[in-house]
């Protein structure tokens, strides 16, 4: 299971800073995280899906120009390829609230969003990715797919 403390600690991770600052914003298809290596099939992937989150959310407040280290404020869910995630980011002298959601979309595809609600259960999308986890023995790691 993915904490708030995994989170925390991949997003202030060097090497997925250095990754998040070689990416344009509009071509996050284009970021490439090496393979997670890790001994069990199942914490392969879910750490797999962790870095992809962390990548997605920090590119994600590069294109707005936000803070670069969000705080991770409660990780509701995340088991099966399904997490629920709320995070606080500093704009502009305040605060912004995300909730960031994956699902399974295929046996191996993953679907991102980040949202915003106006606590009347409402969201408005803010970013959405589609990824395919690629993975053998030796490691795995979930590449972006180009959207349209």
């Amino acid at each position: 299971m993915i904490t708030e403390k995994d989170l925390d600690d991949l997003i202030r991770n060097p090497m997925i800073q250095h990754v998040v600052a070689k990416s344009r914003p509009f071509a996050a298809h284009e970021v490439h995280l090496p393979a997670v290596v890790s001994n069990a099939a199942d914490d392969r992937s879910e750490k797999a899906l962790a870095f992809w989150i962390v990548v997605q959310i920090k590119t994600f407040l590069k294109e707005r120009g936000a803070a670069s280290h969000p705080m991770i404020e409660k990780v509701w869910k995340c088991a099966g390829g399904n997490t629920d995630v709320d995070i606080r980011v500093g704009t502009h002298g305040g605060y912004e609230k995300f909730k960031i959601k994956t699902s399974m979309s295929g046996p191996t595809s993953f679907h991102l969003k980040i949202v915003t609600w106006n606590g009347k259960g409402k969201e408005d999308c803010e970013w959405e990715r589609f990824g395919a986890y690629r993975g053998n023995a030796n490691g795995g790691a979930i590449e972006t797919l180009p959207t349209r």
